[in-house]
């Protein structure tokens, strides 16, 4: 098995059947739904980075995010709480999230969009 980005399989690979329409279908829906849910949240590791959360999002979307109101309605939306811990590196040490263990997938009232 081998991981690919999923506009790799477009152009690197040949699909039989109808699995190339099923891949742009299920991708199309993801991008869709990462615009109002925190469903990027359950594709990481259990504890992250505010930063690695903010690129899931952009890598799904393929746009980039406002990093001050994505970080804001975030930690407003109260579905991850801080573990305690934190990320070092070759830059300044990051805090450490993870998501609340009462927390299902949030339903934000507005898209989350790029810049305007």
């Amino acid at each position: 098995m081998v991981w690919v980005p999923v506009k790799a399989v477009v152009n690197n690979y040949s699909l039989t059947f109808d699995h190339q329409h099923i891949l742009n279908v299920c991708y199309e829906r993801l991008q869709n739904k990462v615009q109002y849910t925190s469903l990027p949240i359950h594709l990481l590791p259990d504890s992250f980075t505010l930063t690695e959360l903010q690129t899931t999002f952009e890598i799904i979307l393929e746009k980039t995010v406002e990093k001050k109101s994505f970080r804001r309605r975030i930690l407003e939306a109260n579905i991850i709480e801080e573990t305690g811990d934190m990320r070092t590196g070759n830059s300044r040490p990051a805090k450490l999230y993870r998501l609340r263990k009462e927390s299902s997938n949030h339903y934000f009232t507005r898209n989350i969009e790029g810049p305007r």
